[in-house]
């Protein structure tokens, strides 16, 4: 997935895309599953939908490709 994204004037490329249930345990929702699995994936920075959790890395440095 190359999906680029913006959120607060930052890049991020987005690694993946998770439903909010999945980190669900017994009613409750589990941010710590949440930060665990960022880090098992390799992802700098969590943002969220309404839905998902979405897994990204900062973009550092971007160049223009024409």
């Amino acid at each position: 997935m190359n999906e680029i994204m913006s959120h607060n004037g930052k890049l991020y490329q987005v690694k993946r895309r998770v439903a909010e249930h999945n980190f669900t345990f017994k009613d409750k929702l589990e941010l710590k599953a949440v930060e665990m699995y960022m880090k098992h994936i390799g992802c700098d920075h969590v943002l969220r939908d309404q839905t998902h959790f979405i897994f990204v890395e900062t973009v550092q440095e971007a160049q223009i490709v024409e």
